[in-house]
């Protein structure tokens, strides 16, 4: 995740959390150095509406509400769709996504109730 982040320009913070989820999958996520929150994926999460690629995602909050970032090879930033806020929260979603920033904990809820469990999938 560090390498990943670092390709992308950003860095996160001194504690990494991660967890093993079912189907084989490894989530990981950190707040990052610009105030935002980073989460990585092992393996893809396939969707009727697409596929959550394996690596590295970040979440970014602005003006217009909260934003999804995935990173290519190059680390070249590229917008995903991002998920509506969960209407409930998790167990591994509060210790995933504790430490998000202000408004992008909800959205980091949503990503790991659907990459960990299939829930709130778009």
């Amino acid at each position: 995740m560090n390498a990943s982040a670092a390709s992308a320009g950003f860095y996160v913070g001194l504690q990494i959390l991660v967890a093993q989820v079912p189907r084989g999958r490894t989530i990981a996520s950190s707040p990052t150095t610009r105030n935002t929150q980073a989460l990585f994926l092992s393996r893809p999460v396939e969707r009727s509406s697409g596929t959550f690629k394996a690596g590295l995602y970040e979440l970014v909050s602005s003006s217009s509400g909260a934003g999804l970032y995935s990173y290519d090879s190059v680390g070249s930033r590229i917008q995903v769709q991002p998920l509506p806020p969960a209407p409930s929260r998790t167990p591994l979603g509060d210790d995933l996504c504790g430490d998000a920033p202000g408004s992008l904990h909800d959205f980091c809820q949503s990503l790991v109730a659907c990459w960990a469990y299939d829930l709130w999938c778009y």
